[in-house]
């Protein structure tokens, strides 16, 4: 409730307009529906607010609450994303998706023990996932292993493509190459986490 409020007030007079359309019969003009599509088209705050009127509604959809936490990471609002997703989490503990979600709030945010963690849970849960092998590829490549990045991330490639770990496996492979030429080098740095890129990552 609180967010709603809070996202709704950063709205201005376009909220009473939201609400006008969520109130209208129909599946196609519910918050639930609306969140995720605002957040594809680029209002992350938007896509908070419905999200958040979706989870007022129903507090155990798995989907908002998931969707809510994307969307607050995104802004970023990271306290926020953390707190949603660790009830989603805590919702279904054998789901692969809010584990994964979180997971990518800690990377965001820097903490990447927490981040190590979720990631390889959500990968147990769920091999199929992309988003997994992804963030363990990226969090390998920080740490300059270039192995294990390039093998995390051709895992994550061929389950569902990425421009971000597309250009974290170039960039460990030519750290690999350069490591053998000579060992002093130290190996390029990945792309920052954020990037514009980075919007297929997340698992709506």
């Amino acid at each position: 409730k609180s967010l709603a409020e809070t996202y709704g007030r950063k709205l201005g007079t376009h909220r009473a307009e939201f609400d006008r359309i969520f109130a209208e019969p129909g599946e196609g003009s519910s918050p639930a529906q609306a969140g995720p599509a605002l957040y594809i088209g680029g209002a992350a705050g938007a896509s908070v607010y419905a999200s958040a009127v979706a989870a007022v509604a129903n507090p155990d959809d798995l989907q908002v609450a998931s969707n809510l936490g994307v969307a607050l990471d995104t802004i970023p609002d990271t306290k926020a994303a953390s707190a949603v997703l660790l009830y989603a989490h805590k919702l279904a503990p054998r789901q692969a998706l809010p584990a994964l979600n979180l997971a990518w709030v800690y990377f965001n945010s820097g903490h990447a023990t927490e981040a190590k963690a979720l990631f390889q849970q959500a990968a147990s849960l769920d091999p199929d996932l992309s988003g997994a092998p992804a963030g363990l590829g990226m969090l390998a490549s920080c740490k300059g292993d270039t192995a294990t990045a390039m093998s995390m991330s051709r895992s994550s490639l061929s389950k569902s493509y990425s421009g971000v770990v597309a250009a974290g496996f170039v960039n460990a492979q030519q750290a690999q190459e350069q490591q053998q030429q000579s060992s002093s080098q130290p190996p390029p740095s990945f792309p920052p986490s954020g990037s514009a890129d980075s919007s297929p990552l997340p698992e709506l």
